[in-house]
């Protein structure tokens, strides 16, 4: 039944036709269907979902210019919510010099990233199997049963999840970090370029990196701001603004060629994305 009725959804749509066609022949082959992203890279997935995702959330032509151009003279760089790794390969392959710090917590995904991290030959990526947070104890994650990619750090109160994406979700136990800490153990005295996708855990994030967000020695972050995760999570996304705001850093849109816009106010963020520079 679920194959008649995935059937029926690609047969409407002939793009998701032709990448359901490309999917299953790989699938068949390979035992994975390998997704390309930019600068020859290749992303195994594990099911059409995931592989339709990578397709569906793949870097914009201004994000991948601003990779290239953040990348280039960074030292080290973090993916926080790597999922299956495409920032991370994107990231690694911009500059190979730098150290790439890779952060997954869902265990089937990390296999993945692992793989994946291996396949496109990543030498400079450090894989951490684990949530960031702004503790260290573990902490209960959520994964819903059709949508991987959306796995996320279980809310500690209700949430508004209009659209049930979690009514129906496996939840299991995740070790968990703190920036300041694994930064101080690795010998990281300043990230240059930090990606957060952990839809809607990043006040968490940022609050276990406080002393060097604090002190501006992040000096580029990249960050999902999408007020419908914190709805679902239950905090207030106006929190999170406020918080990088006084932490005396301005959020910015990108320009198609990677470079940050002027200055958006908290209150005109219209965007899924923005970068956050220090003042």
């Amino acid at each position: 039944m679920e194959f008649v009725q995935k059937a029926g959804v690609v047969m409407r749509d002939p793009k998701k036709l032709f990448h359901f066609c490309r999917y299953s022949s790989l699938r068949l082959v390979r035992g994975y269907g390998i997704a390309k992203i930019p600068h020859d890279g290749r992303i195994l997935t594990s099911s059409f979902s995931e592989y339709l995702s990578i397709y569906g959330l793949m870097p914009s032509r201004g994000e991948l210019a601003m990779i290239e151009k953040l990348l280039a003279p960074a030292k080290e760089a973090f993916d926080l919510g790597a999922n299956l790794g495409v920032w991370t390969v994107l990231m690694s392959k911009a500059n190979p010099r730098a150290r790439v710090h890779s952060f997954e917590p869902n265990p089937a995904t990390w296999s993945l990233l692992e793989k994946n991290i291996s396949w496109n030959k990543c030498l400079n990526v450090a894989l951490n199997r684990a949530a960031v947070s702004d503790t260290t104890r573990q902490l209960a994650f959520q994964v819903p049963a059709k949508a991987s990619i959306f796995g996320r750090v279980a809310p500690t109160q209700k949430g508004v999840d209009k659209e049930g994406r979690f009514s129906k979700s496996d939840v299991f136990l995740v070790p968990a970090v703190r920036l300041c800490e694994y930064c101080a153990a690795h010998l990281v005295e300043e990230i240059d370029f930090l990606k957060i996708d952990v839809e809607g855990h990043e006040l968490a994030v940022l609050k276990g990196l406080s002393q060097l967000f604090s002190q501006r020695r992040v000096k580029a972050i990249y960050i999902e701001t999408i007020k419908e995760n914190h709805d679902r999570m239950g905090t207030r996304f106006s929190e999170l603004l406020e918080f990088i705001h006084d932490c005396g850093y301005d959020f910015y849109s990108l320009s198609p060629n990677g470079d940050p816009e002027a200055a958006v106010t908290i209150d005109q963020l219209n965007a899924h994305n923005h970068l956050c520079l220090p003042r």
